[in-house]
């Protein structure tokens, strides 16, 4: 589904199977704070995740590994 801003929100599996990542990886991602605010929504009784935050999460894993990708978490102001 797409916003009024046209950006993507999918669900953790369909967001899983679109980029070829295991949805429990989305989740650790999610409760690590890596996905998050801006990144997600609850929608019903899903949470659906922002396809940018998603390439983000994954760009940042791939250029500075799973350890530092895991410290992306973004701290309230």
């Amino acid at each position: 589904m797409r916003d009024h801003d046209g950006v993507e929100w999918l669900t953790v599996a369909q967001a899983a199977e679109r980029f070829g990542l295991k949805e429990t990886l989305l989740r650790k991602w999610i409760s690590r704070g890596v996905l998050h605010g801006d990144d997600l929504k609850r929608v019903g009784r899903y949470v659906v995740v922002s396809s940018v935050g998603v390439m983000g999460a994954e760009y940042h894993l791939h250029t500075h590994g799973p350890k530092l990708a895991a410290g992306r978490r973004r701290v309230a102001l």
